[in-house]
């Protein structure tokens, strides 16, 4: 689906029927999740046939500015309760990237009763036509609505009570409420210094080339240390965690280009998200310009 590269993927589905055996209108809504990081909305719209064929629709970044609905196929294996499908063209998208750079997704899981929930497992891979566009991968995990609320409930107690790993977390926790976030755009000048408020321990920098996918390039440090090096910008979105630990009250993140690729200035597009805030961050650089964001509790 969209590039996420555009997928149409699903990690954790919301399906509105339990019996995938009886040829009816279905939706499932959910996470695509690529690695422990990368994580979109994600719905899909499907029904199946006498003969168990799926027939239907996806939605990926589902309310988002990337949504890109697709047509899919497949097929549902009553016996042994698999489900295969994929996507096989787009149908509309509010991308502004080309069709021919979409990655489609296609999944394999099965169907399985654990803990009395009816849960759908497997993997994913995905493809595009064009041979110069790379596709990622990822896992599976398919419940019920009635299931997933239930379980969601009993998840953030045992969460509480127990440590679980951050994309078990991240999968299973309700979503938050991003209506009630402040939102704060940042317009930064090369060379420049800016210090923004923090509200919690837990800051996470997502880097994105959404427009022109030339090869630009940057390094990311906290405080002096260089944690991603001459990382290419892609319109697949790169997330970075900055924990402040112990008594910690200030971190210093810098953005530098490394190198400017095809088109002149090193376009820099990043979301700062700490508690409910969620910042914007822009600025155009040349090769060797850096802007500095000095978090401050």
């Amino acid at each position: 689906m969209n590039n996420f590269k555009h997928f149409a993927y699903l990690c954790v589905f919301f399906i509105s029927s339990v019996n995938c055996g009886i040829a009816q209108q279905s939706v499932l809504t959910g996470v695509i999740a690529v690695g422990k990081t990368s994580y979109m909305k994600y719905e899909i719209n499907y029904q199946l046939n006498k003969n168990n064929i799926v027939s239907g629709y996806s939605i990926s970044d589902l309310n988002g500015s990337e949504e890109t609905k697709a047509r899919i196929t497949g097929v549902f294996n009553r016996k042994k309760r698999t489900m295969v499908f994929e996507e096989v063209g787009i149908i509309s998208t509010k991308s502004k990237t080309p069709v021919d750079e979409f990655c489609l997704m296609r999944v394999k899981g099965k169907f399985e009763k654990k803990s009395g929930k009816n849960i759908y497992t497997g993997k994913f891979d995905s493809y595009c036509r064009n041979p110069k566009v790379a596709c990622d991968s990822g896992t599976i995990v398919l419940m019920t609505d009635n299931d997933i609320k239930e379980l969601s409930t009993k998840v953030v107690k045992a969460i509480q009570k127990a440590p679980v790993s951050d994309s078990v977390k991240k999968a299973l926790e309700p979503a938050p409420d991003t209506t009630k976030w402040v939102r704060k755009v940042y317009d930064l000048q090369a060379n420049s210094e800016t210090e923004i408020k923090l509200n919690s321990d837990f800051v996470i920098l997502e880097l994105v080339d959404d427009r022109f996918q030339d090869g630009d390039r940057v390094t990311i440090m906290e405080n002096d240390k260089i944690i991603l090096q001459d990382f290419e910008l892609t319109n697949q979105v790169k997330t970075i965690k900055f924990p402040l630990e112990g008594d910690q009250q200030k971190l210093t993140v810098t953005i530098m280009a490394a190198d400017e690729g095809s088109i002149a200035l090193t376009t820099i597009k990043a979301v700062l998200k700490n508690g409910k805030q969620s910042n914007l961050i822009n600025a155009s650089l040349n090769k060797g310009q850096l802007i500095k964001l000095t978090l401050v509790k």
